[in-house]
């Protein structure tokens, strides 16, 4: 996802502008409150801190950049076994080491719309 980004930066033609306007076509969540520059440098910084013995507190931010992330993976996951051709190519795919997923179901507050509340629970949503 970090060299997607960075991709992404880099083959914009038109500068930040253009750049931030993709990054926020791809990540709508993220790209209100980060330019892809930044979005970068977070991502770098949360895979080095899955090394660190210490605890390393998420903020708001690094929530809403992760969630875009993981949807966007998850869409590209599914479309990619999805649309295999082979069964090799399907299996390949699917392949999330050490397992076989055919398919992540990413379950957003979209899906539960008004009924959130009721939805989970004992859970009370923070907006």
């Amino acid at each position: 996802m970090i060299d997607f980004v960075s991709d992404m930066r880099a083959e914009s033609e038109l500068g930040e502008s253009q750049s931030r306007e993709d990054f926020a076509n791809f990540f709508p969540a993220a790209g209100k409150v980060f330019p892809p520059r930044l979005a970068t440098e977070a991502l770098r910084n949360l895979l080095r801190c899955l090394d660190r013995p210490e605890i390393y507190y998420l903020n708001d931010y690094h929530y809403l950049l992760l969630y875009d992330v993981l949807y966007f993976f998850t869409e590209i996951h599914n479309f990619g076994v999805a649309d295999s051709k082979s069964k090799r190519d399907k299996k390949e795919m699917a392949f999330v080491d050490p397992f076989y997923v055919k398919q992540i179901d990413f379950v957003s507050d979209e899906d539960f719309g008004d009924d959130y509340d009721d939805a989970v629970p004992g859970v009370v949503p923070a907006f």
